[in-house]
C-alpha cells in the first residue's frame, strides 16, 4: 500500500484567494495563489531510497469550493468538470495545478483539500459530503453595498445568516437583499427579499434554500443615512449527496 500526501495535519486549505495553487509533491510543498508556502505531510524526496526510488505519484483526489475550478495534472492532463471533487487514479504525476476562478466577493474565501498517494489506486475514500462555510464582517454603509457573492454550483442547500452585532450599543438598524443569479453578472433579487429587509440592533435574518441557482449575493446598508452598525454575515454552502 502507497504512501498517503496530503497537508501536515490533513486539514483544508482555508483563507485562499483566486489564481493558481500548486500541490508540488516531489518537494512536499504547497505554494497558494498569493505565494503563501505550506508544507506537506511527507514527499516523495523523503520516503524515496537508493533501494526503492519513488519519483512520481499516481493517483490523488481534490475537493475545491468553486465547481469552476480547472486541476492541471504533470503537464498533460486538464480537468474542468464543474464538480467539487475531482479523483484520477493510475496516472504518473509530480504535481497538480488548482486554478481557483474569480468567483467570490470577498475574493480569499476559498478553499481547497487534497490527498495523494504513489500507489496507483488512492488508498483514500472521498464523498461529495462537503460544504463551504464561513463569516464575514463589516459595518454599513449608506450605499447598497456586495458583501458576500458565491458561485454555488454543485451546491445542494444553501445557509446565510445576516446578524445586526450592534458592538456599539448604537440601537441603528441595516437592511439587507439577497439576490441569485444564473451567470453571475446579472442579479435578481430573492423571494422575501425584492424590498430590503430591516434588521435591528442586536437581530438577525436568516435565509435557507435549496433552490440551486448559479450563484448568491448577500447586499447591505444603512436603514437610514448616516446611521451605521456593523454585521456578520455567516454562510454555509452544503454538498449533500
Amino acid at each position: 500500500m502507497g504512501t498517503l500526501y496530503t497537508t501536515t495535519d490533513g486539514s483544508i486549505l482555508t483563507g485562499l484567494s483566486s489564481g493558481v495553487l500548486t500541490l508540488n509533491f516531489t518537494n512536499g510543498i504547497v505554494t497558494t495563489p498569493n505565494g503563501t508556502l505550506y508544507d506537506m505531510n511527507t514527499s516523495l524526496q523523503k520516503i524515496s531510497t537508493p533501494n526503492k526510488p519513488v519519483t512520481k505519484c499516481k493517483s490523488f483526489m481534490v475537493f475545491c469550493s468553486d465547481a469552476d475550478s480547472v486541476i492541471r495534472v504533470g503537464n498533460l492532463l486538464t480537468i474542468s468538470d464543474h464538480q467539487l471533487t475531482h479523483v484520477i487514479h493510475n496516472y504518473d504525476f509530480e504535481q497538480v495545478q488548482i486554478t481557483i476562478p474569480e468567483n467570490s466577493t470577498p475574493d480569499d474565501t476559498n478553499q481547497v483539500a487534497f490527498m495523494a498517494s504513489d500507489d496507483p489506486l488512492l488508498n483514500y475514500e472521498p464523498h461529495d459530503y462537503w460544504h463551504d462555510r464561513g463569516t464575514i464582517t463589516g459595518t454599513s454603509t449608506d450605499t447598497l453595498t456586495n458583501y458576500y457573492t458565491k458561485h454555488v454550483g454543485a451546491y445542494d442547500d444553501f445557509y446565510i445568516t445576516t446578524y445586526n452585532n450592534n458592538t456599539g450599543a448604537s440601537g441603528n438598524s441595516i437592511d439587507v437583499k439577497i439576490y441569485y443569479s444564473e451567470d453571475g453578472v446579472t442579479f435578481f433579487a430573492e423571494q422575501g427579499y425584492t424590498s430590503a429587509v430591516t434588521i435591528t440592533a442586536g437581530s438577525y435574518n436568516s435565509f435557507a434554500t435549496s433552490r440551486k441557482h448559479h450563484f448568491y449575493r448577500v447586499e447591505i446598508n444603512a436603514t437610514s443615512a448616516g446611521n451605521q452598525n456593523d454585521f456578520t454575515i455567516y454562510y454555509n454552502n452544503v454538498s449533500v449527496f
